[in-house]
């Protein structure tokens, strides 16, 4: 949950509570706020977050760190975050046996907050990346995803100029935070893309297939810079965190896997009460409980990313390559399961992809962000 997180995302938390009102009310991006933007702020902002992507594929960080405060102990803060998170991609990249091809980058400014000392700013991200393999003679084969974020920022201007002096924000290319240096797991896998027929929807179970182009129509801002939530249901982003909301969405939508819900796991909308989900469609430790107490789910594997791409018999590609799309994926950091995520599918070469919300994922490769320490669990549904 976000109040057990480091003071820097508690903080972004606060920050973006104070915007939320006005995003909420204004969902196209305009705001009374916004007629006070100062000029040259938008062409900044279009330049660093441009900047930003383009350092991802391994380009001079010194093009980024030119835009930040540097005289400001945040902006100096700032700009760790980014070169820790370009560092964390290329140690994946390489531990993956994957190139980046290209990365591109959108914003969308929803309020701007002019202040004596500068201006705070709260936008959205949608980052395209596109990659291939090193492993397979084709470099260009693999595939693309993309990643969403809400960004609290705090501006400050130098003669004509604007500088970054706060950047507030859920990482999903850094998303353990409770490790101070992210690292990922090292081990090279050479996927093939096994040939699998599409999973079966069975009358009065789980339709995985729904289930997974549910996942992926709600996958927020990762899907595109308009990308929204489904409107039905409670936002927890700002309450603890989205992603246990939306796998159960996922499970039980009508228009998705049409899992049925009771007392125990259910959302529930007025005039039962205000609208909301039970401990268990919220949060995540008690879900994966649920469903595997129940027996709607079944532990196929839990560990780290070693002992899951450990081959086994009729599994070249270890445990990880038992799940099915419209399957979750749990991850336990220090001992608590923290996040889950929808696998919807393989890329070009059969590595296995998900969707999430906090922070918004589409087809994101399913280990990426997470540290080599961390545990995941392989939750195949059985219904």
């Amino acid at each position: 949950m976000w109040w057990q997180k480091p003071r820097s995302t508690r903080l972004f938390f606060v920050m973006v509570s104070t915007f939320l009102g006005l995003f909420l009310l204004y969902p196209s991006g305009f705001c009374p706020l916004w007629a006070a933007s100062p000029a040259g702020l938008e062409e900044t902002l279009v330049q660093i977050f441009t900047a930003r992507a383009r350092a991802l594929l391994g380009g001079r960080q010194e093009e980024v760190a030119r835009f930040y405060d540097l005289e400001s102990l945040y902006g100096r803060w700032a700009l760790e975050h980014e070169r820790r998170r370009v560092d964390y991609l290329a140690a994946w990249t390489k531990a993956r046996g994957v190139k980046l091809l290209a990365a591109e980058a959108r914003i969308g400014i929803r309020a701007v907050d002019p202040r004596p000392s500068g201006v705070w700013v709260f936008l959205v991200q949608h980052l395209r990346i596109t990659y291939g393999y090193t492993t397979i003679n084709n470099p260009k084969i693999g595939g693309w995803f993309g990643i969403g974020t809400r960004h609290c920022l705090e501006l400050t201007k130098k003669g004509d100029k604007w500088y970054l002096r706060r950047d507030w924000f859920i990482d999903p290319l850094e998303e353990d935070a409770v490790v101070d240096e992210v690292r990922p797991a090292e081990g090279v896998k050479v996927y093939t893309p096994l040939r699998r027929e599409k999973p079966p929807s069975s009358p009065g179970g789980y339709d995985r297939l729904a289930a997974v182009a549910y996942a992926d129509k709600y996958a927020g801002l990762a899907r595109g810079i308009d990308g929204r939530y489904n409107p039905a249901y409670r936002d927890y982003t700002y309450a603890g965190g989205d992603c246990t909301n939306f796998v159960s969405q996922v499970l039980a939508d009508l228009t998705a896997g049409k899992m049925k819900q009771d007392s125990v796991w259910g959302y529930f909308r007025p005039p039962a009460g205000q609208p909301g989900g039970t401990r268990a469609w919220t949060q995540a430790p008690a879900l994966v409980n649920y469903l595997l107490w129940r027996g709607r789910a079944r532990l196929i594997g839990r560990g780290t990313y070693p002992a899951l791409t450990r081959p086994e018999p009729g599994f070249p590609q270890g445990a990880i390559d038992r799940l099915e799309e419209g399957d979750l994926i749990g991850y336990e950091e220090k001992g608590r399961l923290e996040h889950l995520a929808v696998m919807v599918g393989r890329d070009a070469c059969g590595y296995p992809l998900v969707n999430s919300h906090t922070a918004d994922r589409y087809h994101v490769p399913w280990d990426l962000g997470w540290d080599k320490n961390t545990v995941f669990w392989l939750l195949q549904i059985m219904e």
